[in-house]
């Protein structure tokens, strides 16, 4: 991820070129079954896996096969490498494939690659500023900027993996994360959380000096799983205040989704809308509901479900109903709400779609390589070289492998 630029801008550019390009694709990863008949059988798991959880264990595996650089702990930002490319993945590339490296224990599994993950992340944790946080590059290049939605997806990876390990180091460093999100908190716009640390201290007048609806309902989900393990009552509060504020703020009253974020100075809104936002704060609702047992927040979390699936979705001719066709990642973090709802109100609707999208870009939107295109349902190929557009396969299944109680 290229951090120096603004993340949404790029994105909202590479959708507009996506919808350009309509002709049909689909998948070119040619089947070696031995007999020809396309069933697999040659060996090859990312052809034969049956289950979810051997889906994610080859997609993992045949991502540290391919991004890995030699010699070291880190990985490529892009397989094949791209012109312009740094020498290793940014921050949010490597904690993407640090979730999957934690989903593999979960699921059974013990590689010595899956430590080569976790050890490569240390590398972007920064002392040298305070509070200590995940910055965008790693040291032994020189480092970089540090955002607070960076360190509240990290942190909610360090909660995962404490809670799969119980090893109190990740506990303690979800809790600096957590430390350091609630920095980026002010009064500017009524509350909120910011979303780059630098431009918050150096640069206000900057575009992209903004609240972030992302970074605000994410360190909100931190904060109330701690709560949930460390019973401190600042978390609780913390959380519940920042969940209020996007909710007031950034939630478009017309369909219930949320808006992309509202700059700190002009207090102008950026009406994007992006389906993590949406599905970080379905799971704040439900947590709020556990936590304190108000139904109204079970209704919230409700509410917002059904309307993302109804603007995230679309139906493609001839195949069925899809997610977007771009942003995987975005929508992993949209199927992460629709499990935590789906364990109070029992509603398998949501996840089905999202499972038959996946069930789809296993045998038809894969390229030669193997890897995915960003496109599930194969009428676009988009970033298909881009680690974060592989590494959320890794989770994905294994969240379907636990949904269905492989």
């Amino acid at each position: 991820m290229m951090k120096n630029l603004n993340k949404w801008g790029l994105s909202i550019i590479m959708v507009f070129l996506f919808a350009c390009c309509t002709e049909k694709v689909g998948g070119d990863f040619v089947d070696p079954s031995p007999d020809g008949s396309g069933n697999g059988g040659g060996g090859n798991p990312l052809y034969d896996a049956k289950t979810y959880k051997e889906k994610s264990k080859a997609v993992f595996d045949h991502i540290i096969k391919h991004y890995s650089v030699n010699g070291t702990n880190y990985f490529l930002e892009n397989y094949p490498k791209q012109g312009g490319d740094r020498p290793v993945a940014y921050f949010w590339s490597h904690s993407t494939l640090f979730t999957g490296a934690i989903w593999q224990l979960a699921l059974g599994y013990n590689d010595p690659s899956i430590q080569k993950v976790i050890n490569g992340l240390d590398e972007y944790w920064d002392v040298n500023r305070t509070p200590f946080a995940f910055q965008s590059y790693p040291n032994e290049f020189g480092g970089g900027d540090r955002f607070y939605d960076d360190n509240a997806i990290a942190g909610l990876d360090d909660v995962l993996a404490y809670e799969v390990t119980n090893q109190p180091s990740f506990l303690r460093r979800a809790e600096d994360a957590l430390a350091f999100d609630m920095s980026g908190e002010s009064m500017d716009q009524g509350g909120g959380i910011f979303w780059s640390e630098q431009l918050r201290l150096n640069n206000p007048g900057n575009p992209n000096t903004v609240k972030a609806a992302n970074a605000t309902a994410l360190s909100a989900l931190l904060a109330l799983k701690l709560y949930k393990i460390t019973n401190k009552p600042q978390y609780l509060e913390f959380a519940q205040r920042i969940y209020t504020w996007n909710k007031n703020k950034l939630q478009d009253p017309a369909d219930k989704n949320y808006w992309n974020d509202v700059h700190a100075v002009t207090g102008v809104i950026n009406k994007m809308k992006w389906a993590y936002n949406s599905g970080a704060m379905i799971s704040n609702a439900v947590l709020l509901y556990e936590i304190t047992g108000n139904v109204e927040h079970l209704n919230e979390a409700k509410s917002v479900a059904r309307a993302s699936y109804n603007h995230f979705t679309h139906d493609v001719p001839g195949v069925g109903k899809f997610f977007p066709s771009h942003d995987p990642y975005f929508t992993m973090h949209l199927l992460r709400g629709y499990l935590d709802l789906y364990e109070v109100d029992k509603n398998p609707e949501y996840i089905n779609t999202l499972i038959m999208n996946v069930d789809y870009a296993w045998k038809s939107a894969r390229n030669s390589a193997g890897f995915f295109l960003e496109d599930w349902s194969g009428k676009t190929r988009g970033r298909e070289a881009w680690l974060i557009n592989q590494t959320c396969m890794v989770e994905i299944y294994a969240l379907i492998s636990d949904f269905k109680r492989e």
